[in-house]
């Protein structure tokens, strides 16, 4: 998530948003959250698909500019450790394992722009990833594009659906992977889900049914604009959603759900490339 965009596009009233999501999940840091957000350019997320925020597996990582921050400062409970270098200008924290299965248990630093926060369940992949340099294979991959992308396995996001959504669950089922991006530019937001199947009529079925699901749920609530910027086709063995949505439309969705004012211009867009955002809904690490 390219947070310097956001904030710019969409107002502080996103990241604080995201800050308090984010708490939500790893409670009891004694404000480390809204001080990594503060001077954080760029944000990753790695976690297991479910409802239940305090019960996710997770590991996320902040790029920026931390400077000397040190955590074991922080009023968390439990208390950090002071720290063990690592090498390679790493540095490692921990404590004793969290009453909240989602929240922080270890928290590795390089040296002054990245820190990764790490859930208790996620410390053994953590390690083999940045301490020996080694990863799980066939790890996601999110796309390098846009403010935002993410990628998903598919059974097990459609696994967490199938109580609150089963004919979603089910197109979803039937697939491999998703992958999605958004970009912010002068004409709205503009967005595209991909999803692989294994066949080229699995991927028109689903397309087709993503588009009775769409026009169901827009027909339920007040979100006719969405629909009528949304396209989807087959294309191969892929079912592809294309959405945009201009920036009065965007802002009225957003005030409707955050209670924000409405979105100012856009005024600076930079490479989008370099500075992404990126989501993988599987809790492997994210740094190489």
């Amino acid at each position: 998530m390219n947070l310097q965009r956001l904030t710019q596009t969409l107002g502080p009233e996103v990241i604080q948003g995201l800050s308090e999501r984010l708490e939500l999940a790893h409670p009891r840091l004694g404000g480390l959250i809204q001080v990594l957000l503060g001077r954080s350019e760029t944000l990753w997320i790695a976690f297991r698909p479910g409802v239940n925020l305090a019960l996710l597996d997770n590991v996320v990582v902040l790029e920026g500019a931390f400077g000397k921050l040190d955590v074991s400062e922080f009023e968390t409970l439990p208390r950090w450790s002071l720290g063990t270098d690592l090498g390679a200008g790493w540095r490692f924290h921990e404590r004793e394992k969290p009453t909240e299965r989602s929240a922080a248990a270890g928290v590795y630093q390089r040296r002054e722009d990245l820190i990764v926060l790490v859930s208790y369940a996620e410390l053994d992949s953590a390690e083999r990833s940045i301490e020996r340099g080694g990863g799980r294979e066939a790890a996601l991959e999110p796309p390098e594009r846009g403010v935002v992308s993410a990628a998903a396995r598919l059974r097990p996001l459609a696994r967490t659906l199938e109580s609150s959504a089963p004919a979603a669950a089910r197109v979803l089922a039937q697939g491999n992977l998703v992958e999605a991006s958004a970009e912010l530019g002068p004409s709205g937001l503009t967005a595209e889900i991909v999803l692989y199947y294994g066949d080229e009529a699995t991927a028109q079925r689903a397309a087709r049914a993503a588009g009775l699901l769409a026009t169901e749920f827009v027909n339920q609530g007040e979100y006719v604009a969405i629909l009528q910027g949304l396209k989807i086709e087959a294309v191969g063995r892929s079912a592809i959603l294309r959405l945009h949505l201009d920036l009065p439309t965007l802002g009225a969705l957003l005030s409707r759900n955050s209670g924000t004012g409405p979105v100012e211009p856009i005024r600076d867009f930079g490479d989008s490339r370099k500075k992404a955002a990126f989501f993988a809904f599987d809790p492997h690490p994210l740094v190489r």
